[in-house]
């Protein structure tokens, strides 16, 4: 017994310096700077490890905690401290580390953290939906087509972020117009193949809201839900070029 309280005491021992300042937490819950025979009192009396403790929670496989930092620290080292962990691989996260000097401050800092943690973990969710539902510009051109006007357009790849969809309206040869959909920024660009050299390209581009660029009928729209109407309006400039030849 005697040894154990001697182990106990070594672990006790508090660094000589003139910079180390030594913290405890009042019946208040504030951080107080105490003399060193004040601070091993404190240790001595009181079940330190868990009145250290500002908050700790589990979300999904993240560990947030944020505690009061019981050990002597440079006076510039802000006593309060939230940290977590992933409980899969037992990495600590720094993403989600931060300093306060209060307890109250610590606890508002703790809400956020976890609710930083939430919306990280349900934006992950949503991207990894999104990316079983949609197989890249392909899925998200097909979903919106076929949404709104089934059976009626075809999709098919270039590659995973260039798209050919074949529209309903028909070329001068017979053949039904196409239009090509890329990704833009956060949108889509929409282009179809024009007879160089029409004389009416730009009036016809004016009044239908697109571009004329070399041989091609271009537009940009926004997202998923103006596909259609940007897609016709492509595959209608195309169409009047074609018959106009």
């Amino acid at each position: 017994m005697l040894n154990r309280f001697r182990d106990f005491v070594k672990r006790l021992e508090l660094p000589q310096d003139d910079d180390v300042v030594y913290r405890i937490i009042d019946d208040d819950f504030n951080a107080v700077e105490v003399t060193q025979s004040q601070y091993t009192r404190w240790r001595l009396q009181h079940d330190v490890a868990r009145m250290a403790i500002v908050g700790e929670d589990t979300f999904e496989n993240v560990r947030v905690r944020t505690t009061f930092s019981i050990m002597p620290e440079n006076r510039n080292y802000k006593p309060f401290g939230t940290s977590a962990f992933d409980l899969t691989s037992l990495d600590p996260l720094a993403e989600y580390s931060r300093r306060y000097d209060t307890w109250q401050e610590a606890q508002e800092g703790h809400r956020h953290t976890l609710e930083q943690v939430r919306s990280n973990h349900a934006a992950a969710l949503a991207t990894q939906r999104k990316a079983e539902e949609l197989s890249g510009t392909v899925g998200a051109v097909r979903l919106a087509i076929t949404a709104g006007v089934p059976l009626m357009f075809e999709v098919s790849a270039h590659s995973n972020e260039h798209v050919d969809v074949q529209t309903p309206l028909i070329n001068a040869d017979g053949t039904f117009v196409a239009v090509t959909v890329s990704e833009a920024g956060h949108g889509f660009k929409l282009s179809g193949y024009a007879s160089p050299g029409f004389p009416g390209v730009a009036e016809l581009c004016e009044k239908l809201g697109l571009t004329a660029e070399g041989d091609s009928i271009t537009c940009e729209v926004d997202d998923e839900a103006e596909l259609p109407r940007g897609i016709l309006r492509v595959a209608q400039a195309v169409a009047c070029i074609s018959a106009s030849r």
